[in-house]
């Protein structure tokens, strides 16, 4: 949970990955992080990071990513961009298991 390592705060969601399954923890494998100045849409921030993560191995197909409730309680964003964002990936052929 935020604040237990020193290294986790409230804008980013961390999840530390182990063979079957995701758990919250202090190492970070998926962080998402969001660029509020960027002119890119939250949720297309959001997918995008998923596509990077999966690109480089960090996350697998299939892979559970966290809840809807846990991004949007963590960076302070609607829960509808999330599910869009995780709807998107959905479209798109990504696998986000548990994702809701």
């Amino acid at each position: 949970m935020a604040g237990n390592c020193g290294l986790l705060d409230n804008s980013c969601v961390y999840l530390h990955y182990f063979p079957n399954s995701l758990v919250k923890g202090c190492c970070c494998v998926v962080d998402f992080r969001l660029d509020r100045g960027s002119g890119v849409a939250t949720y297309l921030q959001l997918v995008h990071q998923v596509k990077h993560a999966l690109r480089l191995g960090v996350l697998q197909p299939g892979d559970r990513l966290p809840t809807a409730k846990e991004v949007v309680d963590k960076l302070a964003i609607n829960p509808n961009t999330v599910l869009k964002a995780y709807r998107e990936l959905e479209r798109e052929g990504r696998r986000v298991a548990g994702a809701r």
